[in-house]
């Protein structure tokens, strides 16, 4: 598993470095410079050492672990020598500073063509994509977008979750690329979450119309209708929701309307990262409310214990919730 790991890696470097990256190239090498200061290091020595004439050919789909010793080295691979570096996008640089601030911009210079990736750290960000589309990036989630005027559609790629307003643009749709699915807007608003705790994509649906396609399947969605896709089965079920529900994070908050205490352990559960298991007597008990994302899973649990004949405690770390 490792291995294939790396391997992915390996060969997103060995593309971006001979300017054959796309979208999900940047996402994975921006996740592995996030991991850890030695692969910031280590990407910039290869960097420094892409250094043979520009007219030279690289193959980008070999293996890049077999090219490593010979680009340290300036030797020349059995495809001819390594070529000098063909584009510099101060990925480090952007990568050290920037995350700051909360949004990380990489922009890998493959003229006409520009690629933009942004990534929120600790807090949700908000910004206007070059088409003029309006996004909302949940905290830990990663957006790419290719800018090709050239193109007939305006593409992205997602990990995590995000609030899309897509501006309107009949001669150019807009395209969400999530791994083995995609959806395809002309002009809406909508969420997608693909989180990866559950393997599954949920897209919601505000305002306009969307069309999503997996493994040769298409499904469209109206006005407040949710579409789960499974990853795992490869199944699909559609539904009717409170739409409000899974786009208040980007206002800073949880808003529930008529969810069952069932429910809201699960998505205490999905929110803190910590396991939260509810008496069965209790999964029923309907319940609205308003959190703020600052406050912390206690004091949530805290407010259900003032209003409801409920109590919780720990088990190591997981909470039990059982009536009094």
């Amino acid at each position: 598993m490792r291995m294939d790991k790396d391997n992915i890696i390996n060969e997103a470097i060995a593309r971006l470095l001979s300017k054959e990256n796309d979208c999900s190239d940047i996402i994975t090498i921006s996740n592995w410079l996030m991991e850890n200061e030695n692969n910031k290091t280590q990407l910039q020595e290869l960097e420094e050492y892409w250094d043979r004439p520009i007219g030279n050919y690289f193959d980008a789909e070999l293996s890049f672990a077999a090219n490593k010793e010979a680009i340290f080295k300036g030797k020349s691979t059995k495809h001819g020598p390594v070529p000098r570096k063909v584009l510099l996008p101060a990925i480090l640089s952007a990568a050290a500073i920037i995350s700051a601030i909360g949004v990380i911009l990489f922009t890998a210079t493959k003229k006409p063509s520009q690629v933009y990736n942004y990534t929120a750290q600790g807090e949700v960000t908000s910004f206007d994509l070059p088409d003029g589309s309006e996004v909302h990036l949940n905290k830990g989630s990663t957006l790419c977008y290719y800018d090709n005027p050239s193109g007939k559609e305006r593409k992205v790629s997602l990990q995590g979750e995000a609030f899309f307003n897509v501006r309107h643009d009949s001669a150019h749709p807009f395209v969400v690329n999530i791994e083995d699915a995609y959806i395809r807007v002309l002009g809406t608003k909508f969420n997608v979450n693909c989180g990866y705790q559950n393997n599954v994509i949920v897209t919601t649906l505000i305002e306009g119309a969307v069309e999503f396609v997996h493994r040769g399947n298409k499904i469209s969605l109206s006005p407040s209708e949710q579409l789960i896709y499974d990853r795992s089965r490869g199944e699909t079920r559609k539904a009717e929701v409170e739409v409000e529900r899974y786009t208040s994070w980007k206002e800073g908050l949880y808003k529930y309307k008529s969810i069952s205490l069932g429910e809201l352990a699960e998505e205490l559960s999905i929110n803190y990262g910590r396991q939260v298991l509810i008496d069965p007597s209790l999964k029923d008990i309907i319940m609205s409310g308003t959190f703020h994302r600052s406050q912390s899973l206690e004091e949530i649990l805290r407010i259900l214990q003032s209003c409801f004949d409920v109590k919780w405690k720990y088990n190591e770390d997981i909470i039990y919730l059982s009536s009094k």
